[in-house]
């Protein structure tokens, strides 16, 4: 009772002010300051690579090269060699004309039916491709009405999406799948179970969804996204054949295992989860899973009170995106698309509200934590999880209610009736 009161304490003690003119002029310079930085990468990684190749000897896409493979292995009648490290390692260097650096081939099986299409067309066409389809769709996942203009430019030029765009990666897609699906649904149940169905590609990033549809009662997207589940392993199994996964539990998932463990270089700098953050500190392997372990329970219990309540979903959605980044050890920066998102809508409540103390300031070092973690993680300082877990803080302290009414700026009281008086299909 104790720490419940110390607790209800300091929640009545906060207080928001109102948003300023100042605050939207260092939310733009902020923004074009870090786009034109990445901006500037781009056109200096460009400019210094030899046709295909970069000037770190990787192809242009980097891991793109990955999915390329794995579809013109499959199309071939070969996709048992994409779990087979030594000839997938072959098939990069058949392509390039020489030694390459180690790009394996990590995910489950049906991951493949993903990426079949992509080796119909040169390598170069299905990189600009793949990640023009693929930005399209997480810009319709996260648009909202009245942020088509400037939000859809603000998540266009994010850090985190350049530094997807420069991996050759999914988080796009995956991006895509996970808010659609969160902000689906009230509206269309059975469309979201499938799309929350379809991340099992990449399972990890959606490890919360299924205590959120639990806690808030959600059976109908629930079981579509176990039957969408069912349903595309099942097809892989027809696809590839048994065989894929054997060779998957045997060769790829132990890979998997070893590389996240004993990874090292880029692996550790692009990881701002709480177990690479004990890694990078040196702490062993009992005390790092001890506290991802706290990290993870966290999320999850706020995830779960945040769901149980009738709320407002697009701050319920913001939670659980940055709330992926404490439950799993395994999430790398250009999956913080999804981070992005929730900045921007957490920007948006607060400009409506007032901003807490230091809100501001947690929002732009989230904004900017793709290419910050990188910088923090090589100097020891791996910031990314605590950066993280007060964001999380903040989104929860919001969703659920937990600001006294007293503390709001004037404008809050406004904005928090309008919301409440909105049907539920207005909420997502």
């Amino acid at each position: 009772m104790a720490v419940v009161s110390k607790l209800n304490a300091l929640l009545g003690s906060l207080s928001t002010r109102p948003a300023t003119c100042s605050d939207r002029r260092f939310a733009v310079i902020l923004w074009s300051c870090l786009a034109a930085f990445c901006g500037a990468f781009v056109i200096y990684y460009y400019s210094r690579a030899g046709g295909l190749i970069d000037h770190t000897g990787h192809l242009i896409g980097r891991d793109f090269v990955v999915f390329w493979n794995a579809s013109v292995l499959t199309l071939d009648g070969q996709a048992a060699k994409v779990f087979d490290q030594g000839q997938f390692h072959s098939a990069h260097e058949r392509f390039v004309g020489g030694p390459y650096p180690l790009h394996p081939w990590l995910y489950p099986p049906h991951a493949l039916l993903y990426s079949w299409p992509l080796g119909l067309m040169p390598y170069l066409l299905s990189y600009a491709l793949w990640s023009v389809v693929t930005l399209a769709l997480y810009l319709a996942a996260a648009g909202k009405r009245h942020l088509a203009g400037v939000g859809t430019l603000a998540l266009i030029l994010a850090p985190a999406t350049f530094v997807n765009f420069l991996a050759g990666q999914n988080g796009f897609l995956s991006a895509a799948l996970l808010i659609a699906g969160m902000r689906l649904l009230d509206r269309r149940p059975a469309l979201a179970g499938i799309l929350l169905g379809l991340l099992c590609f990449k399972p990890q990033l959606g490890i919360l969804v299924p205590i959120a549809l639990v806690a808030a009662r959600l059976w109908r997207p629930f079981f579509g996204a176990s039957m969408t589940v069912l349903g595309v392993v099942a097809l892989s199994v027809v696809a590839f054949g048994l065989e894929s996964w054997q060779s998957y539990l045997s060769q790829i998932a132990i890979n998997q295992s070893l590389i996240f463990e004993r990874g090292s270089g880029l692996f550790v700098l692009m990881m701002p989860t709480p177990l690479m953050a004990t890694r990078i500190l040196g702490l062993g392997d009992v005390a790092g899973y001890g506290v991802q372990a706290l990290f993870s329970l966290c999320a999850v219990l706020g995830i779960y009170t945040t769901f149980r309540k009738r709320a407002d979903r697009s701050l319920q959605v913001a939670v659980l995106l940055v709330g992926v980044f404490l439950v799993t050890p395994y999430g790398f920066n250009y999956d913080m698309t999804l981070t992005s998102v929730a900045v921007l809508w957490g920007f948006e409540r607060a400009v409506k509200t007032g901003f807490l103390p230091g809100e501001m300031l947690l929002l732009a070092l989230v904004w900017a934590l793709p290419i910050l973690v990188m910088g923090t993680n090589a100097q020891g300082l791996p910031l990314g999880p605590v950066i993280l877990g007060l964001l999380f803080l903040v989104l929860l302290i919001r969703a659920n209610g937990w600001l006294p009414q007293h503390g709001l700026a004037p404008v809050a009281r406004e904005a928090d009736g309008a919301a409440l008086r909105q049907p539920s299909d207005n909420r997502a």
